[in-house]
């Protein structure tokens, strides 16, 4: 990790790539990086920001948001809703009220 923190979503983007999301330090971040795998060293790059910091103590739950293709995810964090769109490697947030 290029960084020391934790609580951070995860999900699994693609055969070769993850992509982290989240997590606590000294408070919430809005931090969105991909981890591309490789053999011989993997490597990251940034990501689009969650538009509300947050942080996920279960990291890898997500739902399909319903009538969508399967590339509509929904996760639930600490301080808002998370809507993934898998083709445009997009985050839009809800606040929970």
């Amino acid at each position: 990790m290029p960084m020391p923190y934790f609580d951070m979503g995860c999900l699994q983007v693609s055969s070769d790539e993850i992509a982290l999301f989240g997590g606590f330090d000294d408070g919430a971040l809005d931090r969105v990086l991909y981890y591309k795998t490789n053999p011989e060293d993997g490597s990251f790059r940034e990501g689009q920001k969650l538009k509300t910091r947050d942080f996920f103590v279960v990291n890898g739950m997500y739902i399909k948001a319903p009538n969508a293709d399967g590339k509509q995810l929904i996760f639930a964090g600490h301080n808002s809703i998370h809507h993934y769109d898998m083709d445009k490697k997009e985050f839009k947030s809800l606040p929970i009220q």
